[in-house]
């Protein structure tokens, strides 16, 4: 749910309290009956969905973050290895290349950790006989890039999830019907209570305003 969308909800759930906090004026009101239970309905509606939508999106962002402790740890494995081995030999190039901490892989950007991964791939496969001593095997290797496309994979799971989270397609709708009840039901039939209860009307007007509801918490 977007930010926006949390506000609009909380519009709408204090427009309820104000009538259930006024049920003595509202339970005269026959004409508003349908439209207030259909008003609650989409708030039930929305709320499901926007709880399906989020527990989705919290366990794909935790088995992304698990593939990626996982390639982490097998990625220190590899960078420390190369970096031992070009230390004895005095390979500058590929000493600088694979100075690599837990902490650094863990802080770069998930895109950034892919190609630094496939690069430590590359480089362990071109001296892999030199490394057989550091326990490094293909093995080691063919897990590791599969480690790298599981995560890839995860990532544009994630990247797809949130994006369907910004969008929320079925909760604007349900969003966009909660504001035809308003306009085309609730709100008109409020106004015919001006005569006989302006105080309550003022009220609602008041409640209905999205600007007032965090004055409303003070």
């Amino acid at each position: 749910m977007t930010e926006n969308e949390k506000i609009k909800l909380d519009m709408y759930e204090s427009v309820l309290t104000l009538f259930a906090e006024n049920s003595d004026i509202i339970s005269h009101a026959r004409v508003l009956r349908n439209p207030i239970a259909k008003l609650k309905n989409i708030i039930d509606e929305i709320r499901k969905k926007d709880h399906q939508i989020s527990s989705k999106t919290f366990e794909i962002t935790i088995q992304t973050e698990k593939i990626k402790n996982d390639l982490i740890f097998n990625l220190v494995s590899v960078a420390s290895a190369l970096f031992l081995f070009a230390r004895k030999n005095g390979n500058i190039f590929l000493k600088e290349k694979t100075r690599i901490s837990h902490s650094y892989l863990d802080r770069i950007l998930d895109r950034e950790l892919i190609g630094t991964a496939n690069v430590l791939i590359t480089l362990a496969d071109q001296n892999f006989y030199n490394l057989k001593k550091f326990n490094i095997k293909r093995q080691t290797l063919a897990t590791l890039s599969e480690q790298v496309a599981l995560f890839k994979n995860s990532l544009n799971n994630k990247i797809a999830s949130l994006t369907a989270t910004s969008e929320l397609t079925p909760l604007k709708d349900l969003f966009d019907e909660a504001d035809r009840v308003f306009s085309k039901h609730i709100d008109v039939h409020m106004e015919n209570l001006i005569s006989t209860n302006e105080d309550f009307y003022d009220d609602y007007i008041w409640t209905r305003n999205i600007e007032n509801l965090d004055k409303k918490r003070l």
